[in-house]
């Protein structure tokens, strides 16, 4: 009934077409309910409206398909399994994250405080979780994540790295 490239846009704005319908709710809510509704109005909103942030977040950055591995977050731990070898990092224990951009796509470099350098390739199944997992790293920039991926000038000048996040570096004196 449905044509196979309507299903697939819909699936991918899904969460920005969710949260809208949960931010027209929780204002009619907020604005013609009596007693406690105005305020459980008024949750659902902001619920909604981060919905839209996140869902527009992941429409923005392209993750692709096709790629080797698969990657995993699990209990604060990204870790990238492939016929290869693979690897895992803690979150906790990130020095920086970069994201290298080169006409094949975009590769996720986590960086460990032992030196170590996790390479997640941006296609590689599950690497979408990635997002949501570095969320709680304090000052990150997702915004350059989604530079990086749509960066027109790869073709010209090679891999270009990006800079998403560093842990701050305390000062010796």
């Amino acid at each position: 009934m449905i044509r196979p490239e309507a299903k697939e846009a819909i699936r991918e704005w899904q969460e920005v077409i969710a949260g809208v319908a949960m931010t027209l709710l929780g204002s009619h809510f907020l604005l013609n309910g009596r007693a406690l509704l105005p305020v459980v109005g008024a949750l659902i909103g902001l619920l909604g409206i981060a919905l839209i942030v996140l869902g527009f977040r992941r429409v923005r950055f392209p993750t692709g398909a096709g790629g080797t591995g698969l990657v995993e977050v699990t209990e604060r731990q990204i870790a990238y399994l492939t016929g290869a070898g693979g690897g895992a990092v803690a979150i906790d224990g990130l020095e920086r994250v970069e994201v290298r951009a080169d006409t094949a796509g975009i590769t996720w470099l986590f960086t460990a405080r032992s030196g170590e350098v996790l390479a997640i390739p941006g296609n590689a199944r599950g690497a979408e979780a990635l997002f949501d997992a570095l969320v709680s790293l304090p000052g990150i920039n997702h915004e350059e994540a989604v530079r990086a991926a749509r960066s027109p000038s790869l073709p010209r000048h090679g891999a270009e790295t990006f800079l998403i996040w560093q842990r701050d570096r305390k000062a010796l004196h």
